[in-house]
């Protein structure tokens, strides 16, 4: 606020005791059949002395503190939009890092997943590798095994067949001699 912001009721008053005093000596309170008002002068006088009274202890201070106010408001208004720039500044980098937090953590996981996969087809080439060796395995142990039963059955074979034959004819011996005994008893029976 201004350092003299009350002179203008002085000037004021100035101007309106100049015209007070000289309304009388012009003769204008005769001019317009009006007798001159007594006191007139006091009273504006006591006005103005009221309005600089006002204007010192209550308008100048109220006019004061709302400049300040509107200073510090002005102010705050200010700061704030300056902090209102910087937490969208800040709000952009986290939304940034966010979303880069996102992008590598999806190429992590599909490395992840790569290497998984190629971990299981190692896994299932290691298997299908161990499952043919022991598969040639047990096919030689078979072959082996056929081998030394067909070498076992080749050098038994004279033997076995003759106990077959034996037994075959053994056999064939056993069911002719009881006919060959009941026709010898037959025979001798006759």
């Amino acid at each position: 606020m201004k350092k003299h912001s009350f002179t203008y009721i002085f000037v004021l008053a100035g101007v309106f005791s100049a015209f007070a005093l000289l309304l009388p000596v012009v003769g204008f309170w005769k001019a317009i059949g009006v007798e001159a008002p007594h006191g007139y002068l006091y009273q504006g006088l006591l006005f103005l002395g009221l309005l600089l009274l006002l204007q010192m202890t209550v308008f100048e201070p109220y006019i004061r503190t709302a400049d300040e106010r509107d200073a510090q408001t002005l102010g705050k208004r200010k700061l704030a939009e300056k902090d209102e720039l910087l937490s969208q500044e800040k709000w952009d980098m986290y939304q940034q890092r966010i979303e880069e937090a996102k992008i590598k953590a999806t190429q992590t996981r599909e490395a992840l997943a790569l290497a998984a996969e190629e971990e299981e087809k190692k896994s299932l080439e290691a298997t299908r590798e161990k499952s043919s060796q022991w598969l040639e395995k047990e096919k030689e142990k078979i072959a082996s095994q056929e081998k030394d039963a067909q070498s076992g059955l080749s050098s038994h074979r004279d033997e076995l067949a003759q106990s077959i034959v034996e037994k075959v004819l053994g056999q064939v011996d056993a069911k002719q001699r009881p006919r060959a005994q009941s026709q010898t008893q037959a025979t001798r029976a006759s």
